[in-house]
């Protein structure tokens, strides 16, 4: 049985890891925990779910790169 843990106002919720998961709200990605609190914000136009520490991002030049759990770049921007 599922329990419901954050209301549905959120556009998108991706699959929690460690806590962590990525999530749209008016065409605006960020990251947010459990309580449904934004962590951080990225400008971008998709964030995959973490594994083992990191996630994938999608740049609007459609470039990819990864973040940490704390939202910094921790490889650029720069992969088609």
């Amino acid at each position: 049985m599922y329990r419901e843990i954050i209301p549905p106002s959120l556009d998108f919720i991706g699959f929690f890891n460690n806590g962590l998961a990525p999530a749209k709200l008016d065409e605006q990605w960020g990251v947010i925990n459990k309580m449904g609190d934004f962590i951080f914000h990225l400008k971008c136009i998709n964030i995959s779910e973490f594994s083992e520490g990191l996630a994938n991002f999608t740049k609007r030049n459609n470039k990819t790169g990864f973040i940490n759990t704390k939202g910094k770049t921790v490889i650029k921007a720069k992969f088609d």
